[in-house]
């Protein structure tokens, strides 16, 4: 196994770190379904930590994988899926503790599933699909509106309206569905796959 491998792996671990402690099983998700949402006062800190470092650290694999020459198939299946369930497990985090709307998060869940069924049909037909610098961007535009939204925009809420928390979400959204449309749009010969 090589380093980008387990630093991949290393991800997985936080991302199931966050989920576990985050989990309506926990003594203090109580308070954050009540509306007591202080990160650090009620231990939570620990469990978006874990997510942080995950998400921040999504490209180290891929750029160690691709430096020292090392770009293996289970390498790039093990990164995509950890950035999908970051993506999925951070949604339903919100959608638990009412920071979001479930269909907010379902826009951009069905989006990530439809792509991701779309690329896995094309590569076992041998297809090549077009990627541009908008698909690229969308993860961590995402995962920039989670961590917003987790920590609720405290120091900014109160002067900022509406919250900033709330807007950078919006925007996260609305660039999941352009970035979608577009993938198609670029993509619409291949499409032909879909329905052999």
């Amino acid at each position: 196994m090589n380093v980008a491998t387990r630093i991949t792996l290393v991800r997985i671990t936080l991302i199931l770190i966050f989920m576990f402690i985050m989990s309506p099983g926990f003594p203090w998700s109580a308070h954050w379904v009540s509306g007591n949402t202080s990160v650090l006062n009620d231990g939570h800190f620990i469990g978006i930590l874990a997510f942080f470092i995950s998400t921040a650290i999504s490209t180290l694999d891929g750029y160690i994988a691709r430096k020292r020459k090392e770009v293996t198939k289970l390498g790039k299946f093990l990164d995509s899926l950890t950035n999908k369930v970051s993506i999925i497990s951070g949604l339903l985090f919100l959608v638990q503790t009412h920071q979001i709307s479930s269909f907010l998060a379902m826009i951009v869940i069905s989006a990530e599933i439809i792509i991701t069924a779309f690329k896995t049909i094309a590569v076992a037909e041998g297809v090549t699909l077009i990627v541009n610098r908008i698909d690229n961007i969308r993860f961590p535009v995402q995962i920039f509106a989670i961590l917003v939204m987790m920590f609720g925009g405290y120091s900014i809420r109160f002067i900022t309206p509406p919250p900033i928390d709330t807007s950078v979400m919006l925007i996260a959204v609305l660039l999941t569905i352009y970035s979608t449309a577009a993938y198609f749009r670029r993509n619409i010969k291949a499409t032909k796959v879909l329905f052999k």
